[in-house]
Parts: structure tokens; C-alpha cells; sequence
């Protein structure tokens, strides 16, 4: 898709899909495949679902319920909510607002931001070390549900 929004459903599907410039809403469910995100939004409901994401200087609304799979954001803001989801996301220069509810996975930030919510969530974050200190202090308020957190410091180390 070029410069293209619209409406998507995907049921019981997968495939390779690439926007550039476009937006749209995308509903999957129970469905996989490759996606590739340049310079796009929108709003993504998935299901189900898991795949391959890759986002560079996008954003948009990503709701996943029962969903894990692959996420790389590069440059990239928005919103993400996970209800009972997991996979592994990467972080590169990117913000946004992230909230998990009994959600895990592998959570890899690199010179990142944003607002992260967790709520009954674990899994393992890791941050640089500057931003270390301030997440370990919002996890050991509630020390029941608080994630692993590991702290890289300049050398690539990670430090508990």
C-alpha cells in the first residue's frame, strides 16, 4: 500500500504486508504474517494474532488481545495496549504510550521513552542505564507484579 488508508479485516490470514505513507484501520484475527510500517498510522486491532512488525518513523493505535509475535519499532511513537499478550518488542529512538495488562514478553528499549503501564505483568525489560533507576523505582512500589528488569550499562553489560 502506497499513500493508502481504508478499512482491513483478516480473518484466519497471514501474508507479507508493506505500507508507506498510509493509514487505515486493520483488523486481524486469529492471524499472522510480515508487516512493515514506514512512515504510517492508523489504527491495528489484532486477535489472536502474531507476526512480524515492523515500524520506522510510525505511529498509530495497536491494540492486541491474546497476541504476541514480533514488534520493531525504529523512530516511532503511539499508542500500544496489550490485554493477555506477549512476544518480543524493540525499542530503537522511539516513545509512545505502552500499556500491558497480564501481559509479558520481552520488552528491548534503546535510547527510548515514552510512558510504560503495567498491571499484573511481567516479563523482562531491558533499558539503558540512565532510565534504569527511575523504572526500578516505579516496579518496587508494587513488588508483587514488577517486572525483571535489566540495566545495560554504556559497555552493553547488564547490571540487576
Amino acid at each position: 500500500m502506497f499513500l493508502s488508508g481504508g478499512i482491513h479485516v483478516m480473518f484466519l490470514s497471514g501474508g507479507i504486508h508493506v505500507m508507506f505513507l498510509s493509514g487505515g484501520i486493520h483488523v486481524m484475527f486469529l492471524s499472522g504474517g510480515i508487516h512493515v510500517m514506514f512512515l504510517s498510522g492508523g489504527i491495528h486491532v489484532m486477535f489472536l494474532s502474531g507476526g512480524i512488525h515492523v515500524m520506522f518513523l510510525s505511529g498509530g493505535i495497536h491494540v492486541m488481545f491474546l497476541s504476541g509475535g514480533i514488534h520493531v519499532m525504529f523512530l516511532s511513537g503511539g499508542i500500544h495496549v496489550m490485554f493477555l499478550s506477549g512476544g518480543i518488542h524493540v525499542m530503537f529512538l522511539s516513545g509512545g504510550i505502552h500499556v500491558m495488562f497480564l501481559s509479558g514478553g520481552i520488552h528491548v528499549m534503546f535510547l527510548s521513552g515514552g510512558i510504560h503501564v503495567m498491571f499484573l505483568s511481567g516479563g523482562m525489560c531491558v533499558v539503558p542505564t540512565r532510565t534504569c533507576h527511575a523504572l526500578r523505582d516505579m516496579c518496587v512500589s508494587a513488588p508483587r507484579t514488577h517486572p525483571n528488569v535489566k540495566c545495560m550499562s554504556p559497555q552493553g553489560a547488564s547490571l540487576l
